[in-house]
């Protein structure tokens, strides 16, 4: 099951996916187009969710959602409140740019996989937060990260990652 879409699409309620396949995809086009999601994402028949247009989750003053699938990622994503995935998958995204709202927690409780192409300038995957101030936390249960800029993070657990580097205040 495909979801395509011209322009930004917001999903305020929770949605839950019913298609007959086991991947879902979303997707918007369009200049500056993205998916917003602000309500919880559950499934009765599908195995994941994949993202392949900029992203962003929760809701900025707002409260968290749980995404109550495997969900992948082909694009740069915000994140805002607190939230709670099932498993996250960003690997394969050299220049591009996960961003996490300051003093915010990210809870992954399965796989978290986070990978840019490799360990040279521009090609490595981001991890910020927004603006200055209070750390971003990070919470997973198992990991598996590489090639990676990480600036103004706090981890719960101590994550490792490998071929990546430090950009200040971890």
């Amino acid at each position: 099951l495909t979801l395509s879409a011209y322009n930004a699409k917001e999903v305020e309620g929770n949605l839950i996916l019913v298609p007959t396949g086991k991947v879902t995809t979303l997707e918007s086009t369009g200049t500056g187009s993205q998916i917003l999601l602000k309500g919880n994402v559950s499934t009765t028949n599908t195995s994941s969710l994949t993202v392949n247009s900029k992203l962003v989750i929760g809701n900025n003053g707002g409260s968290g959602i749980n995404v109550g699938l495997p969900l992948t990622v082909n694009d740069d994503v915000t994140f805002y409140s607190d939230n709670t995935l099932s498993a996250f998958t960003a690997s394969g995204l050299g220049g591009k740019t996960l961003t996490f709202e300051k003093g915010k927690t990210q809870t992954v409780t399965g796989q978290l996989t986070l990978a840019g192409n490799s360990n040279t300038d521009g090609n490595r995957l981001e991890l910020e937060g927004t603006g200055s101030g209070t750390s971003w936390n990070l919470t997973a249960a198992n990991y598996d990260i590489q090639y990676v800029k990480v600036s103004d993070s706090t981890a719960a657990n101590t994550l490792y990652a490998n071929n990546s580097i430090d950009n200040g205040n971890n």
